[in-house]
Protein backbone atom coordinates (compact mmCIF):
# COMPACT_ATOMS: atom_id res chain seq x y z
CA UNK A 1 0.00 0.00 0.00
CA UNK A 2 2.85 1.83 0.59
CA UNK A 3 4.80 1.57 -2.64
CA UNK A 4 1.71 1.98 -4.63
CA UNK A 5 -1.03 4.52 -3.12
CA UNK A 6 -4.24 5.06 -4.12
CA UNK A 7 -4.38 1.45 -6.17
CA UNK A 8 -6.30 -0.54 -2.68
CA UNK A 9 -8.98 0.36 -1.29
CA UNK A 10 -8.94 3.04 1.84
CA UNK A 11 -9.76 0.44 4.61
CA UNK A 12 -12.56 0.63 6.59
CA UNK A 13 -10.86 0.16 9.74
CA UNK A 14 -7.50 1.45 10.67
CA UNK A 15 -6.16 -0.22 14.32
CA UNK A 16 -4.12 1.40 16.24
CA UNK A 17 -1.67 -1.19 17.81
CA UNK A 18 1.93 -1.09 19.42
CA UNK A 19 3.15 0.97 22.62
CA UNK A 20 3.57 4.59 21.94
CA UNK A 21 7.48 4.11 21.25
CA UNK A 22 6.79 2.19 18.36
CA UNK A 23 3.30 2.52 17.23
CA UNK A 24 1.66 0.84 14.06
CA UNK A 25 -1.57 0.30 12.24
CA UNK A 26 -3.40 -2.67 10.95
CA UNK A 27 -5.79 -1.93 7.99
CA UNK A 28 -8.99 -3.78 7.89
CA UNK A 29 -11.13 -4.10 5.53
CA UNK A 30 -14.90 -5.55 4.76
CA UNK A 31 -15.74 -8.43 2.45
CA UNK A 32 -17.72 -6.33 0.62
CA UNK A 33 -15.37 -3.54 0.27
CA UNK A 34 -12.90 -6.00 -1.42
CA UNK A 35 -15.33 -7.30 -3.47
CA UNK A 36 -16.64 -3.94 -5.24
CA UNK A 37 -13.09 -3.49 -5.54
CA UNK A 38 -12.42 -6.18 -7.50
CA UNK A 39 -15.45 -5.79 -9.52
CA UNK A 40 -14.33 -2.62 -10.76
CA UNK A 41 -10.95 -3.18 -12.00
CA UNK A 42 -10.42 -3.50 -15.50
CA UNK A 43 -9.26 -6.93 -14.92
CA UNK A 44 -6.01 -9.46 -15.36
CA UNK A 45 -4.22 -7.91 -18.30
CA UNK A 46 -5.87 -5.45 -19.42
CA UNK A 47 -4.16 -2.41 -19.54
CA UNK A 48 -6.75 0.85 -18.88
CA UNK A 49 -5.69 2.86 -22.13
CA UNK A 50 -4.68 1.14 -25.30
CA UNK A 51 -1.46 1.59 -26.76
CA UNK A 52 -1.20 1.67 -30.73
CA UNK A 53 1.90 -0.33 -31.97
CA UNK A 54 4.62 1.71 -33.71
CA UNK A 55 3.90 2.15 -37.43
CA UNK A 56 6.07 -0.58 -40.03
CA UNK A 57 8.09 1.32 -42.47
CA UNK A 58 7.14 1.26 -45.91
CA UNK A 59 9.81 -1.08 -47.65
CA UNK A 60 9.75 -1.13 -51.27
CA UNK A 61 9.62 -5.12 -53.04
CA UNK A 62 12.15 -4.14 -55.54
CA UNK A 63 15.18 -3.33 -54.30
CA UNK A 64 18.94 -5.20 -53.78
CA UNK A 65 17.58 -8.96 -53.34
CA UNK A 66 20.88 -9.13 -51.21
CA UNK A 67 20.49 -6.52 -48.53
CA UNK A 68 19.88 -7.11 -45.20
CA UNK A 69 16.99 -6.35 -43.36
CA UNK A 70 15.93 -6.11 -39.67
CA UNK A 71 12.64 -7.33 -37.99
CA UNK A 72 10.61 -4.68 -38.84
CA UNK A 73 11.02 -4.25 -42.67
CA UNK A 74 10.93 -7.94 -42.59
CA UNK A 75 7.22 -7.99 -40.41
CA UNK A 76 6.26 -4.94 -43.31
CA UNK A 77 7.57 -7.36 -45.97
CA UNK A 78 5.63 -10.32 -44.93
CA UNK A 79 2.18 -8.38 -44.34
CA UNK A 80 1.80 -8.56 -40.47
CA UNK A 81 0.66 -5.63 -38.34
CA UNK A 82 3.73 -5.18 -35.69
CA UNK A 83 7.21 -6.53 -35.15
CA UNK A 84 5.60 -8.34 -31.95
CA UNK A 85 3.36 -10.44 -34.44
CA UNK A 86 6.30 -11.27 -36.79
CA UNK A 87 8.46 -12.14 -33.61
CA UNK A 88 5.82 -14.32 -31.96
CA UNK A 89 5.10 -16.29 -35.92
CA UNK A 90 9.27 -16.38 -36.09
CA UNK A 91 9.05 -17.91 -32.45
CA UNK A 92 6.44 -20.36 -33.20
CA UNK A 93 8.10 -21.79 -36.46
CA UNK A 94 5.42 -20.16 -38.99
CA UNK A 95 8.62 -19.03 -41.37
CA UNK A 96 10.78 -21.51 -41.94
CA UNK A 97 12.72 -20.12 -43.69
CA UNK A 98 13.77 -17.12 -41.90
CA UNK A 99 14.47 -19.90 -39.07
CA UNK A 100 18.20 -19.07 -39.22
CA UNK A 101 19.63 -15.33 -39.84
CA UNK A 102 21.98 -14.65 -42.36
CA UNK A 103 23.49 -12.13 -39.89
CA UNK A 104 23.86 -10.09 -36.50
CA UNK A 105 24.08 -6.59 -36.55
CA UNK A 106 27.27 -5.76 -34.48
CA UNK A 107 25.56 -3.10 -32.95
CA UNK A 108 23.48 -5.32 -30.40
CA UNK A 109 23.05 -8.27 -32.25
CA UNK A 110 19.75 -7.40 -34.31
CA UNK A 111 18.59 -10.44 -36.61
CA UNK A 112 19.06 -9.37 -40.21
CA UNK A 113 18.03 -11.28 -43.22
CA UNK A 114 18.40 -10.68 -47.39
CA UNK A 115 15.23 -9.29 -49.25
CA UNK A 116 15.26 -12.07 -51.06
CA UNK A 117 15.16 -14.60 -48.31
CA UNK A 118 12.20 -12.36 -46.87
CA UNK A 119 10.32 -12.50 -50.39
CA UNK A 120 10.52 -16.10 -51.04
CA UNK A 121 8.74 -16.25 -47.28
CA UNK A 122 6.53 -14.00 -48.49
CA UNK A 123 5.88 -16.05 -51.93
CA UNK A 124 5.06 -18.98 -49.76
CA UNK A 125 3.01 -17.89 -47.22
CA UNK A 126 0.56 -16.64 -49.84
CA UNK A 127 0.77 -19.68 -51.73
CA UNK A 128 -0.89 -21.51 -48.79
Amino acid sequence: MRDHPGYFPDPDVLEELGTPERPYRRPKWRVRTLLEWKDSRPGSGKRSVERAAPALPDVPVDGDPDELLGASQAAALLGFKSVNSFSSSLGQGNLPLLKTVDTTSEKGGRRRWTRRRILEQAAQRTAR
